[in-house]
């Protein structure tokens, strides 16, 4: 799932489909002075309302699903005040292991958020911070 979510998939996704639709437009293929552009036209306005709508509607439901996945992820403390950094990382460790363990029940589509839920839960239940020592 993280990997459908990576900027630069999104970007080079975006680029690569722009580019292929400006080719498609830009070259005219033979059989295009045989179509009733008159028609095409009609038809094209009479859709695009909708298909503005549809995009926006998919967008706007992937970029709130996208924004709730980013928040989850960045809301692990990342600090403890008193523990060294090897103690930190084992502690970091175990609270890891026991989100794996937690969601391993669950499918593959909820078990990203809910691990970094718990993995967040258990380091702040263990005296981690938000605030930078």
């Amino acid at each position: 799932m993280a990997e459908w979510l990576n900027a630069s998939v999104l970007a080079s996704s975006a680029v690569g489909s722009l580019i292929a639709g400006v080719l498609l437009i830009s070259a005219k293929p033979i059989w295009w002075k045989w179509v009733n552009t008159e028609a095409v036209r009609t038809g094209i306005k009479s859709w695009l309302p909708f298909m503005l709508a549809f995009i926006l509607f998919v967008g706007g439901i992937f970029g709130i699903a996208s924004y709730m996945y980013y928040v989850e992820r960045t809301n692990i403390p990342p600090s403890h005040p008193t523990l060294t950094e090897k103690q930190a990382a084992a502690a970091r460790a175990e609270c890891k292991m026991k989100a794996i363990e937690a969601t391993a029940t669950l499918d593959m589509y909820q078990r990203d958020i809910a691990e970094a839920r718990y993995y967040g839960a258990c380091l702040a239940s263990k005296g981690f911070e938000w605030n930078e020592p």
